[in-house]
């Protein structure tokens, strides 16, 4: 789990009151991180040879900076609520991550540089209201991204997903 932040550009069109296109085009700061507690156990070929067993604690966090590239349908109920729905797509500038682990042996720490690929393929939804406010209008609106594609190519990689609150405030 992690916390993050995105701010960028908005177009809609609407060419009827209930059917449109939602285009955006953010830069996004994110970040998660996890702790995992293993416990191992070490057989030997030679029977003769006690089993043992090996704790570890890791404790892992990932940085990314991207560009988000939203290209959402979105299906309105006048003066009510609306739905969006549609791709992601996240290009990934730069990216960063930490693991600790502790074991028996005491604390080892690895870094790494650009973990994640640069494409990153998303599935978002989202509900939300659309408030007037004078002559402008603002969007209040809950969205979750799943991710289709993984976060790079190794086998054991995560698929992102993403629990956001979007404000956008439509001042054209």
């Amino acid at each position: 789990w992690g916390i993050g932040a995105n701010a960028g550009l908005s177009v809609l069109f609407m060419p009827t009151e209930i059917f449109g296109l939602h285009l955006e085009m953010g830069a996004a700061y994110r970040k998660g991180k996890g702790k995992s507690d293993l416990t191992a156990i070490l057989t030997w070929d030679d029977a003769s040879k006690k089993k043992e067993r090996a704790d570890l604690s890791l404790e892992y966090s990932l940085k990314q900076f991207t560009m988000d590239i939203p290209l959402l349908m979105r299906f309105e109920i006048p003066r009510i609520m609306f739905f969006e729905a549609g791709p992601m797509a996240s290009l990934t500038f730069q990216s960063r991550d930490k693991s600790k682990i502790e074991d028996d042996f005491g604390f080892h720490t690895y870094r790494e540089e650009d973990p994640c690929d640069f494409f990153e393929l998303d599935a978002a939804l989202g509900i939300g209201r659309m408030q007037r406010i004078g002559s402008k209008y603002l969007d209040f609106g809950l969205r979750l991204v799943l991710g289709v594609t993984k976060l790079n190519d190794s086998d054991d990689a995560p698929r992102t997903w993403q629990g956001q609150f979007n404000l956008t405030f439509w001042f054209l």
